[in-house]
């Protein structure tokens, strides 16, 4: 584990590629530790071989993370990790985990963009999908993390191993991957969305409680606010989500990033990958 991890590796974690060395993780609470613990933080130290690994990662696995993510498999019956709840599972899975790593990478805007119908249809309510999973969850986070909450004092950007729900950290992760997932919403199922009883009534109040009570202590304070933003439909964040999917259109201003293309327009895909 203490190795840098290839895109092959990441694969095998999620349960995407079989190993040939009999690394296949047997539960989904095992692909989470293998990600958050392991893998993420190891790759991390060489953001060279960062781009690299997520590059290929999103050309070749993209679509069946998004699949999985949309779909996961249940539990497995034996727990192999008893602090990591199913129900924080739901909101914050390996697949999030993934999908928050590859977010600013040019194959994950190409997926987001591509019009073709089959990832279309795959990516369709990413957003709404995030947003319902977390107003579910966020009560029972919020009742921990809250003043004279049991995480209250827990380390803020950190997680313990043995226990890493509810955390802020987790909180971050999660907002932050629906904070750029929302961005891709139109704007008539954002108004559908945003007035979903189970989000204006329970998961924005959260929000907003987070955006203050971590206001210039660390990133939860940011993308708490973002997703307030969004879902309470404020028309100067629906204006700059806009601007970002205008400046992540694919082929303008960005490179393949897949290792030793130099292309800089018409970003086409550099394997076999059908979108």
């Amino acid at each position: 584990m203490n190795e840098m991890p290839y895109s092959e590796d990441f694969a095998v974690a999620l349960g995407i590629k079989e190993s040939q060395l009999g690394l296949n993780p047997q539960c989904e609470e095992e692909k989470w530790i293998r990600l958050k613990a392991h893998y993420i933080p190891s790759i991390a130290q060489d953001p060279v071989q960062q781009e690299i690994v997520f590059s290929r990662f999103g050309a070749l696995y993209l679509p069946r993370t998004v699949q999985l993510w949309k779909s996961p498999p249940p539990p497995s019956g034996t727990r192999q990790f008893g602090e990591l709840a199913a129900a924080d599972l739901v909101v914050y899975n390996a697949y999030d985990i993934m999908l928050e790593a590859l977010q600013g990478h040019p194959y994950f805007f190409k997926f987001m963009r591509t019009k073709n119908p089959e990832v279309i249809e795959l990516r369709r309510s990413m957003g709404a999908i995030l947003a319902r999973r977390l107003a579910a969850r966020a009560p029972v986070w919020e009742a921990a993390l809250k003043p004279g909450g049991p995480r209250a004092k827990y380390p803020l950007e950190e997680f313990r191993m043995d226990s890493p729900f509810p955390s802020v950290d987790c909180a971050t992760g999660c907002t932050q991957l629906l904070c750029t997932l929302l961005c891709y919403e139109s704007r008539s199922d954002l108004e559908a969305l945003s007035a979903e009883p189970a989000i204006k009534d329970t998961l924005v109040p959260i929000l907003h409680t987070w955006a203050t009570r971590y206001r210039g202590r660390c990133l939860l304070g940011d993308t708490a606010l973002r997703c307030e933003m969004i879902l309470t439909l404020n028309p100067l964040w629906l204006t700059m989500a806009a601007k970002m999917r205008k400046d992540n259109k694919v082929g303008e201003g960005l490179q393949c990033a897949y290792p030793l293309c130099t292309k800089e327009e018409n970003l086409k895909k550099c394997s076999k990958l059908f979108y």
